[in-house]
């Protein structure tokens, strides 16, 4: 039981000094974040509307970020880890396309108090297309377009206040075609001919399934709650949650060999 006692003791200061290490980062990434957005220097008050003041935010993000794959250096498109990279990583290598500006997005605005959501569109074969942000305002759930955009799908967001009860009737409403048929809308028309489905995907059941090796496509039509989208996007946060609970369930198994040893040593 010695030996046993020693091993659990350097398994709970590796996952402890690992706990500590992710802690540290997601602290500094904040700072780091709260210092991009003072760079940034855009106001709220010099806008018109909030969806004008996100877009000016996406554009910021856009002319920061290298969005070329070809001529990257520091990341690889199709090698990504399941993760992807941490806030911090992108503010360092400044690489990346819609994936990653949603991740930029959602930090950000969760940094200025809103409650931001990552957002998928998949495409007709249910491949993951686009990644974009849902913002809720008081009972209103506007959508922003981020860095790597299809320029025409970006530009029908800035001109139209995008939300997610059109996505919504698009999709569930049957009445839609017909009411719409005379004078469909541009986003309509844009949407019916690129996408097939939108989810929400700060629970990722998509690629979740894919990594299981499951061919099935298990889409999200509720909003998660802020924290969850929050945690999402927050790498080293996830990284420092899941050593917890490797520690509590290590302290579990500890104390549950030492009661079944204390049993057998009784009993002889």
């Amino acid at each position: 039981m010695k030996l046993i006692k020693y091993i659990f003791i350097i398994l709970g200061l590796v996952l402890l000094i690992f706990l500590g290490k992710n802690l540290y980062y997601h602290y500094k990434e904040e700072k780091i974040i709260q210092q991009y957005i003072a760079d940034m220097n855009i106001k709220r008050d010099d806008f018109n509307t909030t969806p004008e003041y996100f877009s000016a935010i996406s554009d910021y993000l856009n002319s920061d970020f290298n969005t070329d794959v070809e001529s990257w250096k520091h990341s690889d498109l199709l090698g990504r880890s399941f993760l992807r990279n941490s806030v911090l990583e992108l503010l360092e290598i400044k690489e990346g396309v819609c994936g990653e500006g949603t991740r930029m997005m959602i930090r950000i605005l969760h940094s200025l108090g809103y409650n931001a959501s990552r957002l998928a569109f998949y495409d007709k074969e249910f491949g993951a297309a686009h990644a974009l942000v849902s913002v809720l305002i008081g009972d209103s759930e506007i959508v922003v377009d981020t860095i790597n955009f299809n320029k025409e799908l970006h530009e029908i967001f800035r001109n139209n206040k995008i939300n997610m009860k059109m996505i919504n009737i698009i999709h569930y409403d049957d009445r839609f075609s017909e009411i719409n048929k005379s004078k469909p809308s541009e986003f309509s028309k844009f949407f019916k001919e690129h996408y097939a489905i939108y989810s929400y995907e700060s629970i990722p059941y998509v690629k979740f399934a894919s990594k299981l090796g499951a061919d099935k496509f298990i889409f999200n039509f509720s909003r998660p709650n802020k924290y969850i989208s929050y945690l999402a996007e927050s790498v080293y946060l996830i990284k420092a949650i899941v050593a917890f609970v490797l520690l509590i369930l290590l302290l579990l198994l500890y104390y549950y060999l030492k009661r079944v040893s204390n049993r057998r040593e009784s009993i002889q």
